[in-house]
């Protein structure tokens, strides 16, 4: 094996820890989002939010992407910068 070989196989090691972290965070947002949302059919990102640091909320923010492109919730945010509404989406209950 070279040393470009070496390379990938480390580099695709690497992705695949990133997607495993990635889909665990997915999973643990999601689990918190179907409590949060058997009482109320839409939460706020603020609310969600509330007590974590920047880091923290850019890590949810992130996760919401994920799981709004895998159509477990839907995101609604009526002006630039205001809060992101987040409901159930089609794919809620059988996602990740």
């Amino acid at each position: 094996m070279n040393c470009n070989s070496l390379f990938m196989v480390q580099e695709l090691e690497e992705a695949e820890q990133e997607e495993k972290l990635w889909n665990q965070r997915s999973t643990q947002m999601q689990h918190t989002l179907r409590r949060k949302l058997e009482t109320s059919s839409v939460i706020s990102f603020r609310q969600l939010t509330a007590r974590n640091n920047r880091k923290q909320a850019a890590s949810k923010f992130y996760t919401i992407l994920v799981l709004t492109k895998a159509r477990a919730i839907m995101v609604k945010q009526e002006e630039p910068f205001g809060d992101i509404q987040i409901s159930r989406g089609p794919a809620f209950t059988g996602s990740m």
